[in-house]
């Protein structure tokens, strides 16, 4: 499991980054991160959800709407195949950037 951590945070830092969406609620997007894991995919989330960081509690903003709070990164090269699989997941709580 080590070994494994250690291989990704080295190729993590040479791989450039892209969002391909983001989703409405957190456990659909762990739910579509595990999915993509699980078919090789090298990807994380980035949690926009404020205050609260990884408890993922969101509260209702006097600046707007906390909707896709949960954005989904992958290496650049991945992210289009990353993408349709996440589309297929997520349905209607998934918004995709087109990567």
């Amino acid at each position: 499991m080590e070994q494994n951590k250690k291989e990704f945070e080295e190729s993590a830092t040479n791989d450039t980054w892209t969002i391909i969406g983001s989703a409405s609620d957190k456990l659909m997007a762990d739910h579509i991160l595990d999915a993509l894991r699980s078919d090789g995919f090298k990807a994380v989330l980035k949690n926009r959800s404020g205050y609260f960081g990884d408890l993922g509690l969101t509260l209702t903003s006097v600046f707007g709407s906390a909707e896709g709070a949960y954005e989904i990164l992958t290496p650049t090269d991945q992210a289009e195949d990353a993408s349709k699989i996440a589309e297929m997941i997520g349905g209607d709580s998934w918004e995709s950037t087109n990567a």
